[in-house]
Parts: structure tokens; C-alpha cells; sequence
């Protein structure tokens, strides 16, 4: 939490926030995972244990957000707006995303560039093609789902994880309308215009200013 104080703008909450990395809950998975029982690759037991995994990680994911926005709602009446932001570990069709915009927050990226389906605009914060070393690096690390010591799994989920899609976002609850979306963008390449950065996700700069 940080806080802001300016004569024109007001006064603004900044929080960040980087939710639990356990592998999201999608239509997409649940097939994999149907799949690998089917040819398998995962036995009855394990196939549960996947499942259960799975969801455990996104019901850890909605009480860290319950958490949050418990401490939020006791600072907020204090701020003319909320700036929320961070690695959010879920996609905009997860429970999480929801849960967020339900609080009354404003994508700044999706604001910005409304259509989803536009090739120029998905926004993948994710994005092995535009950061494959960092994301490369981090398969030498433990899964957020058990493997169960074979290759083949663990293949399968680094698989579903190197999905591209858009896991870090900034938020804003506009509570006195005050501000406006003015841009977005992704930052995809360092000062030194390579591809390596210093995270495995691309950053989001967004631009808010007066509301006409």
C-alpha cells in the first residue's frame, strides 16, 4: 500500500498485490487433463490430484483477494481513487478477474483497447515468443502442480503454463471521478533493446489523467 496527495488529482490509494502462482482453472486444462487420463499419461488417482490441485490454487487466489479488499475498503473512503495493481496469476475469463471488476475496478489496458480479439491488442503479459528466456529459465524450477516425478507431466503443464495470455493488469476504482484511462501499453524490450528482461512478464504502463 502507498498513498498519493496532489492538488489536482486528489488523493490516491495505490495497492499491489501478486496473487498465489497455482495453475489456473480453464475449460482448456480440464481437457488436457481428461486427455492424459484417457491415453495414460495420468492414472484415476493422479488425475484427481491434478484437479484438486487445480482448484485448490483458485480458491487461494479468491481469498487473498477477500483479504485485500477487506484492508482496502477500510483505507478507500479516505481516497478520491484506488490504483490496483500487479501479477494476478489469472486470465480476464478467471473468477479472479470477475471478482476484481466486481469491486467496481476499470481494466486500464482493456479500457484503453476494448477489443480482445484484435491481434494488435491482446495484451499477453505472458508471452514466451517476446520473452522465451526468462520463461525458458524458469522450467528448471519445481511446477505449480505435482508431475509426479515423470517428464511426460511435467512436459503436459509446462505446456498449459506457457499459454499466452494476460496475467498482470493495473486497475482503477474511480471513486470520486476524478480520472480517466488516457492509454496503455505493453513494454516489451529492455533499455538495451533485447529480449531479456528482468522478469519472465512484460510490464503494463498505463496513462490515466483528468476526466472532461
Amino acid at each position: 500500500f502507498a498513498s498519493s496527495d496532489h492538488a489536482d488529482f486528489g488523493r490516491t490509494l495505490f495497492v499491489c498485490t501478486h496473487l498465489h502462482h497455482g495453475t489456473e482453472n480453464t475449460e482448456l486444462i480440464e481437457s488436457m487433463l481428461k486427455r492424459a487420463l484417457g491415453s495414460n499419461l495420468l492414472n484415476a488417482e493422479e488425475y484427481e490430484i491434478s484437479r484438486a490441485e487445480i482448484r485448490a490454487a483458485d480458491l487461494r487466489r479468491k481469498n487473498e483477494l477477500d483479504i485485500l479488499f477487506s484492508a482496502v475498503h477500510v483505507f478507500e473512503k479516505n481516497f478520491d481513487q484506488v490504483i490496483l495493481a500487479g501479477d494476478f496469476n489469472s486470465s480476464e475469463s478467471s473468477k479472479a478477474y470477475t471478482q476484481v471488476l466486481f469491486e467496481n475496478y476499470v481494466d486500464t489496458y482493456r479500457s484503453a483497447h476494448a477489443d480482445a480479439t484484435d491481434p494488435a491488442y491482446h495484451g499477453y503479459t505472458w508471452d514466451i515468443s517476446e520473452d522465451r528466456e526468462n520463461i525458458d529459465y524458469g522450467h528448471q524450477f519445481e511446477l505449480p502442480m505435482k508431475s509426479f516425478g515423470r517428464e511426460d507431466v511435467r512436459e503436459l503443464f509446462n505446456e498449459y503454463n506457457d499459454r499466452k495470455r494476460r496475467i498482470d493488469f493495473i486497475f482503477l476504482k474511480n471513486l470520486e471521478g476524478r480520472l480517466k484511462v488516457l492509454g496503455s501499453e505493453l513494454l516489451k524490450f529492455d533499455a538495451h533493446g533485447t529480449s531479456i528482461m528482468g522478469s519472465d512478464h512484460l510490464a503494463v504502463l498505463s496513462q490515466i489523467g483528468f476526466a472532461k
